[in-house]
């Protein structure tokens, strides 16, 4: 383990000094070693569905002294959008994760405020304020989803479609995704690094400049054998503001292989171009995300 200052000798030998003292002097040098990696790691969201909202809170670990990264405890937080106000408790048994009481939801179309304090990331004695603010989209509303069998090009496969509309203000982005049964679909963060998102910008953005109705069809292909007749088919999306979708892509493109959280957060440990929407961005890194999600379900039946 190594010290923020540390002092090191160096041995000046003159050489004038040696031809006619034949004699050596020492000098004792001291050099201060400053480093900017004590930043505050932020991974949460809020979104329109009514569950416990959660956030984690490290401290990133150093990349000059080597100390390992630590949770961050008795934090206050809480997100608020000036009408209603929920804090986020610390758990008894995780230190560093904080949840919402109980149940909760964020109402779309509107801005929410996030705040954090009581925390001492510089250790400088002075409690430190973070903040994020994020509008809420309203989520996207569907109309229909339809499957039946079809073909992708390498064989039969089962290809289900969805059509939806909203009207302005809505979603940036809309990320979609199809599961089986409610079966829950990894979290974002463990998503990032397969390219998905990095690689879907054209599929994902939405475009309605005269604040029209949108219908677009969304086709997802399941392998034969996946979906068998009686199964529930739920067509979801995730509605991003540009910020956030900014941010997913930024980190999937700075993340490569399997995603698992140890990774998600070593990768946020490592100074890069990822942007994040924790106020001040110099002290901070990761993101809250404030988002809507829409659903829409049937039974598969052919």
């Amino acid at each position: 383990m190594y010290s923020n200052s540390f002092k090191f000798k160096i041995y000046h030998t003159s050489l004038a000094i040696i031809i006619a003292l034949l004699s050596s002097c020492q000098n004792d040098l001291t050099i201060e070693i400053k480093t900017n990696d004590k930043r505050l790691i932020v991974v949460g969201e809020f979104t329109t569905d009514s569950v416990v909202h959660t956030a984690n809170l490290y401290l990133a670990s150093s990349l000059i002294t080597g100390k390992p990264q630590t949770v961050v405890s008795a934090a206050n937080i809480y997100i608020t959008n000036h009408t209603d106000t929920i804090y986020y408790i610390e758990s008894d048994t995780i230190p560093g994760l904080y949840q919402t009481p109980g149940k909760c939801r964020g109402i779309g179309g509107q801005e929410y405020y996030l705040y954090i304090n009581n925390v001492d990331i510089d250790n400088d004695g002075k409690s430190e304020i973070y903040t994020a603010m994020s509008l809420l989209p309203n989520p996207i509303q569907f109309d229909s989803l339809k499957s039946f069998h079809g073909f992708n090009g390498d064989g039969p496969m089962l290809e289900n479609n969805a059509y939806y509309t909203f009207l302005k203000p809505g979603p940036d982005y809309v990320y979609n995704f199809m599961n089986i049964n409610q079966n829950e679909m990894m979290p974002i963060e463990n998503r990032l690094g397969s390219g998905e998102f990095s690689q879907g910008d054209n599929e994902y953005r939405i475009y309605n400049a005269n604040n029209q109705s949108y219908n677009s069809p969304r086709s997802f292909f399941l392998e034969e054998g996946e979906a068998k007749l009686g199964d529930t088919l739920t067509f979801i999306g995730y509605n991003f503001t540009k910020e956030q979708y900014d941010f997913l892509i930024a980190f999937d493109n700075n993340t490569e292989g399997d995603i698992y959280q140890d990774n998600f957060m070593d990768k946020l440990n490592v100074p890069s171009n990822v942007p994040t929407n924790i106020v001040p961005g110099d002290k901070a890194a990761g993101f809250f995300l404030i988002y809507s999600i829409s659903r829409i379900s049937k039974v598969f039946n052919e």
